[in-house]
């Protein structure tokens, strides 16, 4: 039973940070790519897109983790990578739309 709910919550994650990453890549898109290059926006649909096929492309693999941490450790670091790296984005971005 612990299993299941590991990977729904796993699931759970994936789709949460997905949503937030293809939230993150229409907005900079719209605040950055649109006026610089006047091109047309884009959906968070398409946006989730390019965020797939660039996950593919630049894929890399994880290094061997020696660090001594459980797996739950593991997963809440990433978790929380994923969402800080996306706000991170979305600060800086809206900063440099002051310069553009």
């Amino acid at each position: 039973m612990e299993a299941l709910g590991k990977f729904t919550a796993f699931i759970i994650v994936m789709i949460l940070t997905s949503i937030l990453g293809a939230y993150t890549l229409s907005t900079l898109w719209e605040w950055i790519l649109i006026p610089i290059f006047s091109i047309k926006a884009i959906t968070m649909g398409q946006a989730y897109g390019i965020a797939l096929v660039k996950s593919y492309v630049f894929a890399v693999k994880p290094a061997n983790d020696t660090s001594g941490k459980t797996e739950s450790e593991k997963f809440i670091e990433n978790i929380a990578w994923a969402i800080v790296i996306n706000i991170f984005a979305l600060l800086f971005g809206y900063i440099a739309t002051f310069f553009i």
